[in-house]
């Protein structure tokens, strides 16, 4: 059958599901993914794009154009500027790992069974897949990953202040 892997964040208790962005869950099936869960660990790990998105290649502010459709953001920061400020770089310099469900005590410095068995039971830990995939849907770039049919799961929704709650789980 194979080993199932998840990209975690150990210091956050964060992780992004691999199927809510587009991919399977055995490593290589993600591995060698363009558009989905290595693109949201490069979102992740971005410790030099900066809000302003500073050259080309970088994600963007979209501050112009929000919604992608003319219309003006409201006062305030816009949906897009949070997630520019608290999703892009959000996991840069912490500890990161991609966990497999044949995980053994001692694989990862720190990281225990019971944590382990509380991330593959949904207890504890915290899935921004959401927030990854609407911060590259933003960016124009995630056409595969916004039309994701594996995208359900807890939507992640993210506060002014950076911290973020899950509200439920739903339908892609």
């Amino acid at each position: 059958m194979g080993q199932y892997h998840l990209p975690v964040n150990l210091d956050r208790h964060e992780y992004i599901h691999p199927h809510r962005l587009g991919d399977g869950l055995k490593l290589v099936e993600f591995g060698a993914s363009g558009m989905g869960t290595m693109f949201g660990l490069a979102v992740l790990l971005a410790g030099s794009n900066g809000p302003e998105g500073r050259g080309g290649g970088d994600l963007h502010n979209w501050r112009e154009d929000p919604y992608g459709d003319g219309r003006t953001a409201p006062d305030g920061p816009t949906d897009a500027e949070l997630l520019m400020k608290h999703i892009v770089g959000r996991w840069a310099g912490e500890r990161i790992a991609i966990v497999g469900d044949y995980f053994e005590e001692g694989d990862v410095e720190g990281l225990s069974n019971e944590e382990v068995n509380a991330l593959w039971n949904d207890e504890t830990w915290t899935d921004i897949s959401s927030l990854v995939r609407e911060t590259i849907r933003l960016d124009q770039m995630g056409e595969k990953v916004a039309a994701n049919p594996w995208a359900s799961g807890p939507v992640a929704e993210l506060q002014p202040d950076g911290t973020i709650t899950v509200r439920e789980e739903r339908e892609a």
